[in-house]
């Protein structure tokens, strides 16, 4: 009865176990389906808790084991893109000779240290972390005059793609230097450059391409005094103490918006220039002759001031708005010595002889008055002519005489106003021609010398 007892009781025991173990296995079973359902790239049902989670493990396991260092590059030979994002033109000084723009660069290169199956960590696609941590390219601005340095920000996360694509975009104001042609200024067109080199890393070591056939525009805002023609790439060289390095350029081809500098520096230089031939048809007894000649030469003083301040202290290309200001400038000092010695004539005493040169100019101006006035017709009379024999060498003489006596009738003063007249027109004319011609070479100058072909 004992035995029997005791066998039973053995039964009883094992079927409880095979039920534990039963409910045990199918416990884990659920568990490890519930896993591979949430790691499954169609499911969606993942908390913020588990992303984080699936995210500190992805940390742990690309970052936090000694295989990886950010000192280290991710192969003999990485292959970086560059692409120039603008924002805006902030200043183009030509007395600096200075470019600056604001934009962010974007840099993809390839670290298959951090790539990861996506199934295998909750469907991640991205990590994140910054450049003390991960790898990154050394960049510099070769041609920058503010900070010339590594490009680099402690703060500024970069994205890595779980095939190991990491992307890096710091942005910046970049200002770098541009040799500026003023020749057509303020009609000028300009090509400003931002150079972007490899600094530690030689071409073997990382290679610097394009990322983009040109320079992305699509948060470009308009510029007030620049307009943007377009942009151009370029690829080069740099080779230093044996060593080459990649650099990429990218290329701004702009040009000046005239209307500005037309209203205000333009039509004030054309108007002003007129001025100074007016001096010679002021009234001598007005007093106001050379003052007036003095006060016209001090205000293209101040407009060549103007001028001179916006353009940059070069000899190698000289401006074609400097040559004219400094035409006008030598016409306006020429008409203050003309108008002094032209009133030094007027206020000659009448008992002084006039030279014969200043006979002869007053004579003929008013011979062409005289033809002017009477038309140069012959005097016409009904009464009988008579014609009388006349010794050839006495009429010569006594026309020779009246010559004599008409020309002691001019005086100073009729030397003084003739020579006004004649200064007069003179002047406007030059002015009127100079003006008109230097404007447009400027005009058509700068256009035809089109930046976006140079």
């Amino acid at each position: 009865m004992y035995l029997v007892t005791a066998t039973a009781t053995v039964t009883v025991t094992q079927a409880i176990r095979f039920t534990i173990m039963c409910r045990v296995w199918a416990a884990r079973a659920g568990a490890v389906f519930a896993v591979y359902s949430q790691a499954s790239p169609d499911s969606n049902n993942l908390t913020w808790q588990d992303h984080n989670m699936y995210k500190l493990r992805l940390r742990g396991d690309k970052l936090g084991h000694s295989n990886y260092s950010h000192k280290i590059r991710p192969a003999e030979h990485v292959e970086v893109s560059v692409r120039y994002n603008l924002l805006s033109i902030n200043t183009l000084d030509m007395r600096t000779q200075t470019f600056s723009t604001s934009g962010w660069l974007t840099v993809k290169w390839e670290d298959r240290r951090l790539a990861w199956n996506r199934e295998d960590y909750g469907n991640l696609s991205y990590m994140f972390d910054t450049e003390d941590v991960l790898w990154r390219p050394e960049l510099i601005v070769a041609n920058s005059v503010s900070n010339i340095g590594v490009i680099k920000d402690s703060a500024l996360l970069l994205r890595v793609r779980y095939d190991g694509q990491v992307v890096w975009e710091p942005p910046g104001i970049h200002s770098v230097h541009c040799e500026m042609d003023t020749t057509y200024y303020p009609f000028d067109g300009q090509k400003c450059a931002l150079d972007v080199a490899s600094w530690a890393y030689n071409i073997n070591e990382v290679n610097l391409t394009h990322l983009s056939t040109l320079v992305n525009l699509k948060d470009y805002v308009l510029n007030g005094e620049w307009s943007l023609l377009k942009t151009t790439l370029i690829r080069s060289e740099l080779v230093e103490e044996e060593e080459t390095f990649s650099e990429l350029q990218f290329i701004f081809h702009v040009h000046r918006r005239p209307f500005y500098y037309v209203l205000n520096i333009m039509l004030p230089i054309g108007l002003t220039s007129i001025l100074s031939s007016i001096v010679f048809i002021l009234p001598f007894e007005s007093g106001e002759k050379v003052s007036y000649a003095l006060t016209v030469l001090l205000s293209y003083a101040v407009l060549m001031t103007i001028v001179a301040d916006n353009i940059p202290p070069t000899s190698i290309k000289i401006s074609v708005l400097g040559i004219y200001l400094a035409l006008i400038m030598f016409v306006g000092c020429t008409s203050v010595f003309l108008s002094v010695i032209n009133l030094y004539i007027y206020h000659q005493k009448e008992d002084r002889l006039i030279p014969p040169m200043l006979k002869r100019f007053v004579r003929g101006c008013l011979q062409r008055d005289s033809k002017g006035s009477h038309g140069g017709k012959p005097s016409t009379s009904t009464s009988p002519q008579k014609i009388v024999p006349v010794d050839t060498q006495t009429a010569w003489e006594d026309t020779k005489a009246g010559d004599n006596d008409c020309s002691d009738k001019y005086t100073w003063r009729d030397v003084a106003l003739r020579l006004d007249s004649f200064l007069f027109t003179l002047y406007v004319v030059f002015i009127v021609v100079a003006t008109i011609g230097f404007f447009v070479v400027l005009s058509v100058g700068g256009y035809l010398v089109d930046p976006t072909f140079v």
